[in-house]
């Protein structure tokens, strides 16, 4: 068994879509996934909110876009996940909802957990930060991610034609450098596609 954490510095950097290449070029680890967010959403046409133990989860059914979690936990059974959830968590009630979150992570033979709160709280065998280039905002929370990844993958879009210099380096660079000096930081301009070196080390510390 193994467990693997996924967090992102902020919104919408590609930690879905790093997951997502993780479980496509591990099959073998028969995936269960978990996609948690840390504040309520509700379902398309559901205006209800949390219940009272402040979280829900549910299991995904579908295998293509059009999920309850906006396609991504769909998007996690596509890729290969033997199962899927989508957690959903009211702002402060994380704590109600872990051990829930664990009991499904200790039935898996592989389970990867996508979210910044639970990758802090989860114990996990392997922790990685999805950082991107383009992306300013560093979110604390990812801040104290930082010291605790194994690994740091960086989504690093190629340069079009028509770029006449390259971009300025993101305000955060240095800082990441200081706080993550032991984990080693695989660069890609595709998110689905994970760095070769990246899954060597992650068959090495799961023991594949």
């Amino acid at each position: 068994m193994g467990v693997v954490a996924v967090g992102g510095h902020a919104r919408k950097v590609g930690k879905t879509s790093v997951a997502e290449g993780l479980i496509a070029a591990l099959p073998q680890c028969r995936w269960t996934a978990l996609k948690v967010s840390s504040h309520w959403h509700p379902l398309d046409g559901d205006g209800r909110d949390a219940p009272a133990a402040g979280f829900s989860i549910a299991e995904e059914a579908v295998r293509a876009g059009g999920g309850p979690a906006g396609g991504d936990s769909a998007r996690f059974l596509a890729a290969g996940a033997r199962r899927a959830f989508w957690v959903r968590v009211r702002e402060g009630c994380m704590a109600a909802a872990l051990p829930q979150i664990e009991t499904l992570v200790a039935q898996a033979p592989f389970a990867l957990v996508e979210g910044n709160e639970v990758s802090e709280l989860v114990p996990a065998d392997f922790r990685i930060l999805v950082l991107n280039y383009g992306v300013a905002e560093f979110k604390e929370s990812a801040r104290r991610l930082v010291p605790q990844a194994d690994a740091l993958v960086a989504v690093s879009p190629a340069p079009s034609a028509s770029d006449a210099t390259p971009p300025p380096p993101p305000p955060w660079r240095e800082f990441v450098r200081e706080a993550a000096k032991a984990a080693p930081l695989f660069e890609t301009a595709d998110p689905k596609a994970v760095p070769a070196a990246l899954l060597d080390l992650l068959r090495s510390r799961l023991s594949l």
